[in-house]
């Protein structure tokens, strides 16, 4: 896609006027807790996989957020440290560009060219040395395996060390995962958001957590030191919960809680019925049959079922 259409950029004026309009209040200039506002989030590295980089939609949204919050703004942008090409795509004229990378107990001169990288395209090679996306954990896909808190401890804290000494500054992502709640998970990802950070999916401190907090009370020329570690949740059993079943198969329970049925000559698309995300449920009446099914256009999991009797699962290529 080399310009987008008028009607998404249309939507996204809409929405981002409302959003950014809520969220001056809380901005730095204003006396709030907000520094800096991020132009999209690692568009180098998702564009750049397809080849694309449309700096006019950038450009477009740099100038949108500016109209609302003003130009005395500091708007960034965040891309691979790993991946100039990425930072070189998402880097917009007039915005701060930062970098991102994964914890892996990276040797000072490593982050001493991360960063000298990142400022190479910010004006006079200038401006502090920021990763803004600090992965101090992992997702986990269906079928894949746990990333251990355990094991990447003090790897996070020998990263975070040396960035001090760097004077540089980092978020950590996340601090707290949590919960991917219904089908708001995403891609292939499974239901916990936990991303083995610092607390947990329920909300308890975790080694790594008190593993922050020691190095920070070493440091002595901290400003605020930490203050007292809260105790974790109570946890409670609640003994054998009884579930009722909706359905024999899938079939049977998505016709159950159907919400609305759309007619057409050819299945739709979820942006079609105006559908965000979950299930759509797609049906008809062969005529005849010995033909191969052929769904060249799924980008996700598509189930088959001939007469409710399930027959494959066909899966997009992510």
């Amino acid at each position: 896609m080399t310009s987008f259409p008028q009607n998404y950029l249309a939507a996204i004026q809409r929405f981002y006027t409302v959003f950014l309009k809520a969220l001056e209040p809380s901005l730095y200039k204003n006396g709030g807790n907000v520094l800096m506002v991020a132009i999209e989030n690692e568009y180098g590295g998702n564009m750049g996989h397809n080849h694309v980089c449309d700096h006019n939609y950038t450009y477009f949204l740099r100038d949108l957020f500016w109209s609302v919050l003003g130009n005395d703004v500091v708007l960034y942008t965040t891309d691979s440290a790993d991946n100039p090409a990425a930072i070189q795509c998402g880097h917009v004229n007039g915005t701060f560009t930062t970098v991102d990378f994964a914890t892996d107990n990276l040797d000072y001169q490593t982050l001493v060219n991360h960063f000298k990288l990142q400022q190479s395209f910010n004006p006079d090679n200038g401006g502090p040395g920021v990763d803004s996306e600090y992965y101090d954990g992992w997702i986990v896909d269906w079928g894949g395996s746990y990333y251990s808190i355990f094991h990447q401890t003090q790897r996070v804290i020998n990263d975070f060390t040396r960035m001090y000494s760097l004077n540089a500054s980092w978020s950590i992502y996340m601090f707290h995962g949590g919960t991917n709640f219904g089908f708001q998970n995403e891609w292939n990802v499974i239901t916990s958001y936990d991303y083995a950070a610092p607390i947990s999916e329920n909300g308890d401190v975790t080694p790594l957590y008190v593993a922050i907090r020691n190095m920070i009370q070493n440091f002595t020329d901290w400003d605020t030191p930490p203050q007292a570690i809260p105790q974790n949740n109570t946890k409670v059993n609640y003994g054998t919960v009884a579930l009722q079943r909706v359905g024999t198969n899938l079939i049977s329970t998505l016709t159950q809680i159907l919400e609305s049925c759309t007619t057409s000559t050819y299945p739709m698309t979820f942006e079609q019925i105006n559908h965000g995300y979950g299930f759509v449920l797609y049906t008809t009446t062969l005529q005849k049959s010995g033909k191969t099914l052929s769904i060249p256009g799924i980008r996700d999991y598509g189930y088959v079922f001939l007469n409710n009797v399930y027959q494959v699962c066909r899966v997009a290529g992510f």
